[in-house]
Protein backbone atom coordinates (compact mmCIF):
# COMPACT_ATOMS: atom_id res chain seq x y z
CA UNK A 1 0.00 0.00 0.00
CA UNK A 2 1.36 3.66 -0.96
CA UNK A 3 -0.65 6.83 0.03
CA UNK A 4 0.92 10.13 -1.33
CA UNK A 5 -1.45 13.74 -1.50
CA UNK A 6 -3.26 15.18 -4.02
CA UNK A 7 -0.16 16.24 -6.32
CA UNK A 8 1.04 12.37 -6.47
CA UNK A 9 -2.27 11.80 -7.93
CA UNK A 10 -3.83 10.07 -4.30
CA UNK A 11 -5.05 12.34 -2.03
CA UNK A 12 -7.33 11.78 1.07
CA UNK A 13 -9.76 9.58 -1.18
CA UNK A 14 -7.29 6.99 -2.48
CA UNK A 15 -4.26 4.67 -1.99
CA UNK A 16 -1.74 2.61 -4.59
CA UNK A 17 -0.97 -1.14 -4.69
CA UNK A 18 2.13 -1.89 -7.23
CA UNK A 19 4.24 -4.37 -8.10
CA UNK A 20 7.85 -3.49 -9.59
CA UNK A 21 10.71 -5.98 -10.82
CA UNK A 22 13.21 -5.89 -12.82
CA UNK A 23 12.95 -6.60 -16.73
CA UNK A 24 14.87 -7.76 -19.76
CA UNK A 25 14.84 -4.42 -20.87
CA UNK A 26 14.31 -2.47 -17.09
CA UNK A 27 12.14 -2.37 -14.75
CA UNK A 28 8.71 -3.52 -15.02
CA UNK A 29 5.90 -1.54 -13.15
CA UNK A 30 1.98 -2.72 -12.69
CA UNK A 31 0.21 -0.37 -10.25
CA UNK A 32 -3.96 -0.28 -9.65
CA UNK A 33 -5.52 2.87 -7.44
CA UNK A 34 -8.08 1.77 -4.42
CA UNK A 35 -10.85 4.90 -4.09
CA UNK A 36 -12.20 4.12 -0.72
CA UNK A 37 -15.99 3.85 -0.88
CA UNK A 38 -16.43 6.31 2.66
CA UNK A 39 -13.77 8.47 1.00
CA UNK A 40 -11.38 8.22 3.93
CA UNK A 41 -8.23 7.02 4.08
CA UNK A 42 -7.02 8.10 7.67
CA UNK A 43 -8.52 6.41 10.33
CA UNK A 44 -7.68 2.52 10.76
CA UNK A 45 -7.52 0.27 7.56
CA UNK A 46 -6.32 -3.34 6.93
CA UNK A 47 -3.78 -3.44 3.78
CA UNK A 48 -3.30 -6.94 2.80
CA UNK A 49 -1.68 -9.43 0.06
CA UNK A 50 -2.42 -12.66 -0.76
CA UNK A 51 1.01 -13.80 -1.71
CA UNK A 52 0.81 -17.28 -3.57
CA UNK A 53 3.38 -18.91 -6.15
CA UNK A 54 3.17 -17.00 -9.63
CA UNK A 55 0.00 -14.63 -8.07
CA UNK A 56 -0.30 -11.90 -5.84
CA UNK A 57 -3.83 -10.45 -4.75
CA UNK A 58 -4.08 -7.12 -2.88
CA UNK A 59 -7.26 -6.28 -0.85
CA UNK A 60 -8.37 -3.42 1.85
CA UNK A 61 -9.77 -4.54 5.11
CA UNK A 62 -11.26 -8.01 4.25
CA UNK A 63 -9.64 -10.64 2.08
CA UNK A 64 -12.70 -11.16 -0.39
CA UNK A 65 -12.48 -7.34 -0.76
CA UNK A 66 -9.96 -7.66 -3.49
CA UNK A 67 -9.15 -4.97 -5.91
CA UNK A 68 -6.01 -5.81 -7.92
CA UNK A 69 -4.48 -9.45 -9.12
CA UNK A 70 -1.17 -10.05 -10.83
CA UNK A 71 0.03 -13.57 -11.83
CA UNK A 72 3.71 -14.53 -13.92
CA UNK A 73 1.03 -14.57 -17.15
CA UNK A 74 1.11 -10.64 -16.52
CA UNK A 75 4.24 -9.37 -16.94
CA UNK A 76 5.19 -10.26 -21.10
CA UNK A 77 6.87 -12.67 -23.00
CA UNK A 78 10.42 -13.48 -22.14
CA UNK A 79 10.44 -11.95 -18.71
CA UNK A 80 10.45 -13.75 -15.32
CA UNK A 81 8.00 -13.30 -12.71
CA UNK A 82 10.28 -11.92 -9.74
CA UNK A 83 8.43 -12.68 -6.64
CA UNK A 84 8.75 -16.62 -5.47
CA UNK A 85 11.71 -15.29 -3.66
CA UNK A 86 12.31 -15.29 -0.04
CA UNK A 87 11.56 -11.25 0.50
CA UNK A 88 11.71 -8.74 3.61
CA UNK A 89 8.93 -6.36 4.99
CA UNK A 90 9.50 -2.92 4.93
CA UNK A 91 6.81 0.02 6.69
CA UNK A 92 8.36 3.28 5.64
CA UNK A 93 7.13 7.06 6.08
CA UNK A 94 8.51 9.10 3.73
CA UNK A 95 8.76 13.34 3.35
CA UNK A 96 8.60 13.91 -0.77
CA UNK A 97 11.28 15.62 -2.89
CA UNK A 98 12.33 16.72 -6.15
CA UNK A 99 11.74 14.43 -8.60
CA UNK A 100 10.00 12.59 -6.08
CA UNK A 101 6.25 10.95 -6.62
CA UNK A 102 4.96 13.37 -4.54
CA UNK A 103 6.62 16.47 -5.63
CA UNK A 104 9.18 18.81 -2.90
CA UNK A 105 8.13 19.04 -0.03
CA UNK A 106 5.88 22.51 0.87
CA UNK A 107 4.12 24.43 3.84
CA UNK A 108 0.91 21.69 3.79
CA UNK A 109 2.83 19.03 4.07
CA UNK A 110 2.45 17.60 8.22
CA UNK A 111 5.14 18.34 10.62
CA UNK A 112 5.63 16.25 12.40
CA UNK A 113 3.66 13.21 10.36
CA UNK A 114 2.66 10.56 12.25
CA UNK A 115 2.20 7.10 10.68
CA UNK A 116 0.39 4.33 13.43
CA UNK A 117 0.38 0.67 12.76
CA UNK A 118 -1.41 -1.60 15.32
CA UNK A 119 -0.04 -4.89 13.87
CA UNK A 120 2.08 -6.93 10.86
CA UNK A 121 0.25 -10.27 10.80
CA UNK A 122 1.67 -13.42 8.81
CA UNK A 123 -1.25 -16.06 7.88
CA UNK A 124 -0.30 -19.65 6.85
CA UNK A 125 -3.29 -20.76 3.78
CA UNK A 126 -5.31 -24.21 4.61
CA UNK A 127 -4.62 -26.57 2.13
CA UNK A 128 -6.85 -25.52 -1.15
CA UNK A 129 -7.46 -28.98 -3.41
CA UNK A 130 -7.02 -29.16 -6.80
CA UNK A 131 -9.56 -27.94 -9.20
CA UNK A 132 -10.99 -30.63 -11.60
CA UNK A 133 -10.97 -30.00 -15.23
CA UNK A 134 -13.36 -30.97 -18.00
CA UNK A 135 -11.24 -32.39 -21.20
CA UNK A 136 -12.07 -29.73 -23.68
CA UNK A 137 -12.69 -30.08 -27.60
CA UNK A 138 -9.76 -29.88 -29.75
CA UNK A 139 -8.23 -26.79 -31.98
CA UNK A 140 -8.26 -26.65 -35.84
CA UNK A 141 -6.48 -23.56 -36.56
CA UNK A 142 -4.59 -22.42 -40.12
CA UNK A 143 -0.97 -20.62 -39.50
CA UNK A 144 -1.47 -17.64 -39.19
CA UNK A 145 -5.10 -17.42 -38.82
CA UNK A 146 -7.23 -15.69 -36.07
CA UNK A 147 -10.49 -17.72 -36.75
CA UNK A 148 -11.53 -21.03 -35.19
CA UNK A 149 -8.75 -21.44 -32.71
CA UNK A 150 -10.18 -21.72 -29.15
CA UNK A 151 -11.22 -24.28 -27.02
CA UNK A 152 -13.35 -24.30 -23.13
CA UNK A 153 -12.55 -26.40 -20.36
CA UNK A 154 -15.15 -26.46 -17.64
CA UNK A 155 -13.07 -25.89 -14.38
CA UNK A 156 -14.48 -26.51 -10.74
CA UNK A 157 -13.23 -26.03 -7.06
CA UNK A 158 -14.35 -25.57 -3.51
CA UNK A 159 -16.88 -23.29 -2.65
CA UNK A 160 -14.76 -20.74 -0.79
CA UNK A 161 -11.40 -22.11 -1.80
CA UNK A 162 -10.33 -18.74 -3.03
CA UNK A 163 -8.76 -17.52 -6.68
CA UNK A 164 -6.69 -20.27 -9.04
CA UNK A 165 -4.01 -19.02 -11.26
CA UNK A 166 -3.88 -20.71 -14.97
CA UNK A 167 -1.28 -21.12 -17.96
CA UNK A 168 -0.85 -22.76 -20.82
CA UNK A 169 1.80 -23.96 -23.35
CA UNK A 170 1.77 -25.59 -25.97
CA UNK A 171 4.05 -27.88 -28.81
CA UNK A 172 3.73 -26.38 -32.20
CA UNK A 173 6.37 -24.14 -33.19
CA UNK A 174 6.08 -20.72 -33.60
CA UNK A 175 3.45 -20.79 -31.20
CA UNK A 176 1.50 -19.50 -28.68
CA UNK A 177 -1.63 -19.89 -26.02
CA UNK A 178 -3.41 -17.54 -24.48
CA UNK A 179 -6.03 -17.91 -21.77
CA UNK A 180 -9.42 -16.09 -20.52
CA UNK A 181 -11.51 -16.81 -17.70
CA UNK A 182 -13.71 -13.97 -17.78
CA UNK A 183 -12.63 -12.58 -14.42
CA UNK A 184 -12.69 -8.89 -14.08
CA UNK A 185 -9.63 -8.47 -12.12
CA UNK A 186 -7.61 -11.22 -14.12
CA UNK A 187 -8.13 -13.28 -17.20
CA UNK A 188 -5.86 -15.69 -15.72
CA UNK A 189 -7.69 -16.43 -12.84
CA UNK A 190 -10.89 -18.21 -11.74
CA UNK A 191 -12.20 -16.91 -8.36
CA UNK A 192 -14.36 -19.45 -6.30
CA UNK A 193 -15.16 -17.27 -3.29
CA UNK A 194 -18.54 -17.05 -4.18
CA UNK A 195 -18.80 -19.92 -7.22
CA UNK A 196 -17.73 -23.94 -6.99
CA UNK A 197 -17.52 -23.74 -11.46
CA UNK A 198 -15.61 -21.13 -13.63
CA UNK A 199 -14.22 -21.69 -17.42
CA UNK A 200 -10.93 -21.28 -19.27
CA UNK A 201 -11.08 -20.17 -22.44
CA UNK A 202 -8.16 -21.34 -24.29
CA UNK A 203 -7.08 -19.46 -28.00
CA UNK A 204 -3.86 -20.82 -30.22
CA UNK A 205 -2.04 -17.77 -32.63
CA UNK A 206 0.39 -19.45 -34.64
CA UNK A 207 2.81 -17.60 -36.82
CA UNK A 208 2.23 -17.84 -41.58
CA UNK A 209 4.36 -19.36 -43.81
CA UNK A 210 5.69 -18.59 -46.75
CA UNK A 211 5.72 -21.26 -49.39
CA UNK A 212 8.89 -22.42 -50.61
CA UNK A 213 8.71 -23.28 -54.80
CA UNK A 214 8.71 -27.34 -55.28
CA UNK A 215 11.67 -28.98 -56.19
CA UNK A 216 10.86 -29.13 -59.67
CA UNK A 217 11.02 -25.77 -59.69
CA UNK A 218 14.37 -25.65 -58.56
CA UNK A 219 15.11 -28.53 -60.96
CA UNK A 220 13.56 -27.00 -63.80
CA UNK A 221 15.39 -23.76 -63.35
CA UNK A 222 18.95 -25.92 -63.48
CA UNK A 223 17.53 -27.63 -67.02
CA UNK A 224 17.18 -23.69 -67.98
CA UNK A 225 20.70 -23.14 -66.96
CA UNK A 226 22.04 -26.29 -68.60
CA UNK A 227 19.81 -25.91 -72.27
CA UNK A 228 21.77 -21.87 -72.28
CA UNK A 229 24.88 -23.32 -71.69
CA UNK A 230 24.39 -25.66 -74.68
CA UNK A 231 23.11 -23.64 -76.39
CA UNK A 232 26.03 -21.06 -76.95
CA UNK A 233 28.33 -24.32 -77.15
CA UNK A 234 26.07 -25.09 -79.98
CA UNK A 235 26.17 -21.44 -81.65
CA UNK A 236 29.80 -21.22 -80.83
CA UNK A 237 30.00 -24.61 -83.11
CA UNK A 238 27.63 -23.38 -86.06
CA UNK A 239 29.78 -20.31 -86.82
CA UNK A 240 32.41 -21.80 -87.08
CA UNK A 241 30.96 -24.24 -89.09
CA UNK A 242 30.14 -21.46 -91.40
CA UNK A 243 33.36 -19.84 -92.08
CA UNK A 244 34.66 -23.39 -93.01
CA UNK A 245 34.36 -24.90 -96.57
CA UNK A 246 31.53 -26.88 -97.41
CA UNK A 247 32.99 -30.32 -96.98
CA UNK A 248 34.68 -29.22 -93.37
CA UNK A 249 31.76 -27.76 -91.80
CA UNK A 250 28.95 -30.72 -91.76
CA UNK A 251 30.53 -32.22 -88.51
CA UNK A 252 30.18 -29.45 -86.86
CA UNK A 253 26.76 -28.51 -88.20
CA UNK A 254 25.98 -32.28 -87.00
CA UNK A 255 26.95 -31.74 -83.95
CA UNK A 256 25.45 -28.11 -83.38
CA UNK A 257 22.38 -29.43 -83.94
CA UNK A 258 22.91 -32.34 -81.47
CA UNK A 259 23.51 -30.08 -78.99
CA UNK A 260 20.22 -28.30 -79.30
CA UNK A 261 18.50 -31.38 -79.24
CA UNK A 262 19.44 -32.26 -76.20
CA UNK A 263 19.15 -29.06 -74.03
CA UNK A 264 15.52 -29.01 -75.64
CA UNK A 265 15.33 -32.62 -74.45
CA UNK A 266 16.38 -31.69 -71.23
CA UNK A 267 14.63 -28.50 -70.12
CA UNK A 268 11.75 -30.69 -71.25
CA UNK A 269 12.46 -33.25 -69.06
CA UNK A 270 10.80 -31.84 -65.49
CA UNK A 271 8.11 -29.52 -67.07
CA UNK A 272 5.31 -31.99 -66.30
CA UNK A 273 6.27 -31.98 -62.75
CA UNK A 274 3.55 -30.71 -60.07
CA UNK A 275 4.82 -31.23 -56.66
CA UNK A 276 3.36 -29.30 -54.37
CA UNK A 277 5.21 -26.32 -52.98
CA UNK A 278 6.25 -27.28 -49.19
CA UNK A 279 5.17 -24.40 -46.18
CA UNK A 280 8.26 -22.49 -44.37
CA UNK A 281 9.41 -19.87 -41.90
CA UNK A 282 6.28 -20.55 -39.92
CA UNK A 283 4.28 -22.92 -37.92
CA UNK A 284 4.81 -26.46 -39.52
CA UNK A 285 1.29 -28.22 -40.28
CA UNK A 286 0.84 -31.42 -38.33
CA UNK A 287 -0.54 -32.39 -34.21
CA UNK A 288 0.15 -30.60 -31.63
CA UNK A 289 -1.21 -30.14 -28.27
CA UNK A 290 -1.91 -27.73 -25.87
CA UNK A 291 -1.64 -27.76 -21.95
CA UNK A 292 -3.54 -25.84 -19.69
CA UNK A 293 -2.68 -26.00 -16.33
CA UNK A 294 -3.85 -24.50 -12.50
CA UNK A 295 -1.93 -23.76 -9.53
CA UNK A 296 -3.42 -23.24 -6.52
CA UNK A 297 -3.31 -20.90 -3.00
CA UNK A 298 -1.28 -23.47 -1.64
CA UNK A 299 0.79 -25.02 -4.35
CA UNK A 300 4.52 -25.09 -4.74
CA UNK A 301 4.00 -22.89 -8.41
CA UNK A 302 6.23 -25.69 -10.16
CA UNK A 303 3.96 -28.48 -10.70
CA UNK A 304 0.64 -27.91 -11.24
CA UNK A 305 -2.17 -28.99 -9.24
CA UNK A 306 -4.30 -29.89 -11.82
CA UNK A 307 -3.80 -30.26 -15.61
CA UNK A 308 -5.66 -30.80 -18.95
CA UNK A 309 -4.16 -31.23 -22.53
CA UNK A 310 -6.24 -29.97 -25.50
CA UNK A 311 -4.88 -31.63 -29.20
CA UNK A 312 -4.46 -29.10 -31.87
CA UNK A 313 -4.27 -29.13 -35.48
CA UNK A 314 -2.28 -27.06 -37.53
CA UNK A 315 -3.05 -27.26 -41.64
Amino acid sequence: MENVPASGGLGPTKIASSLHQAGTSGEIDRSADYTFPTGAVTGMHIYGAIWSPNMIQFYVDDPTNVFFVQSASDIGTGQTWGFNHTSFLLLNLAIGGDGSWPGAFDATTPNPAVMTVDYVRIYQAAAVPAPSMSNAPSITVKAGATAGNTSSVSVGDTLGSGRVYFACTTTAPKASCQLNTGNALNANTVDFSATATGTVTASVSTTANSFLPPMSHWWRMLDLARFIVVALVAAVLLGFAAKRPARAWRPATILGGMLLLCGGVLLGCSGGSTSTPTPGGGTTPGSYSVTVNAFTLTGNGTAPDATVSIPLTVN
